[in-house]
């Protein structure tokens, strides 16, 4: 989070860049990463759940430009409810670890 934190001297004056980091490239390489997120006019709130699931999963899942965004990007946002319809928090709780 940007911002005066105690001993600094000012905030800093640039933001993150979109570039995935070395673990997330690592994983666009095994699948197709999912970022739970909710969309607003001016930004997009994130939520936390992050999955990663099989490129044969993604096109099962999903349909038309939605999957060819995702699939070229090899990231796509998730709502909550479609998380939750597709079955991935039952799968945290089953294997306990999220992935």
């Amino acid at each position: 989070m940007y911002g005066k934190l105690q001993g600094d001297t000012e905030a800093p004056r640039k933001s993150l860049d979109r570039d995935p980091c070395v673990e997330c490239q690592e994983h666009m390489k095994q699948g197709i990463i999912l970022v739970e997120a909710i969309p607003h006019d001016d930004h997009i709130e994130f939520r936390g759940g992050y999955w990663v699931i099989t490129e044969a999963a993604f096109r099962r899942i999903f349909s038309g430009e939605v999957a060819e965004q995702g699939l070229a990007l090899r990231y796509c946002y998730i709502d909550p409810e479609a998380a939750d319809q597709i079955g991935l928090r039952k799968q945290e709780s089953d294997n306990n670890y999220g992935e």
